[in-house]
């Protein structure tokens, strides 16, 4: 089975403050504002990872995994614990794939280099063209299609910085019947209406990994 995900953010405490992961009620606006040490001090990090990994371990050594960018938040810290994390997943290293996200390339101040990543994945790529098992060919990227960058309609529920201008060059064009993406936080899969764009980031699935039974079943609706 394929399976497919993306933002997992492991080791940021903005995003697992945003997750609902605070230990004492701070606001997460107000742990964004603060230096990243104290940060650590609201907002149970641990907790966060460990339920995104754990959700990860039920894929077996028969599964394959496609993470759609932004593994973690960028740092030598945060990408040698996504490391130990991803390293105890129980399907083959030559079966997980990443693409790369804003926070593992150069767009991202905290992005450095990526040699980690080798370690626990099989092949990485800056987007890909795929089929999924009934056939249905599909584009897998971090971001949303071009267009999208183009139209610059932010829906309801993505971050603020969903279509920064700054991404539109490494968002592809529709050049496949169905688009899986990232990067928008969006706790919806849809929220691009009219256009085959499926948000599999973890927001908008629970923290789990999507399956890709999960994804011809949005299609076969007319909903996608």
């Amino acid at each position: 089975m394929k399976y497919f995900t993306a933002d997992l953010h492991f080791d940021h405490p903005f995003v697992a403050a945003l997750r609902g992961f605070i230990t004492d009620g701070t606001p997460a606006e107000d742990i964004r504002a603060m230096p990243l040490v104290e940060r650590y001090r609201h907002v149970n990090v641990d907790a966060h990872d460990h339920t995104i990994a754990d959700n990860l371990l039920h894929l077996g050594k028969g599964d394959e995994l496609w993470v759609l960018g932004d593994v973690a938040s960028g740092n030598a810290a945060s990408r040698a614990k996504a490391v130990r994390l991803l390293d105890r997943l129980n399907v083959p290293r030559k079966h997980r794939h990443l693409i790369l996200g804003n926070h593992e390339s150069g767009m991202h101040p905290n992005a450095q280099a990526m040699g980690e990543w080798a370690e626990v994945f099989g092949e990485i790529a800056v987007s890909s063209v795929i089929r999924l098992t009934d056939g249905t060919p599909a584009t897998l990227s971090h971001f949303p299609l071009r267009q999208s960058f183009i139209d610059r309609i932010v829906p309801d529920g993505c971050a603020a910085n969903a279509l920064d201008p700054a991404w539109a060059e490494y968002a592809p064009p529709a050049v496949a019947p169905l688009h899986l993406h990232g990067h928008t936080h969006a706790k919806t899969p849809l929220e691009f209406s009219g256009r085959a764009q499926i948000n599999v980031g973890v927001d908008a699935w629970g923290l789990k990994p999507v399956p890709e039974t999960a994804l011809a079943g949005l299609v076969e609706g007319g909903v996608a």
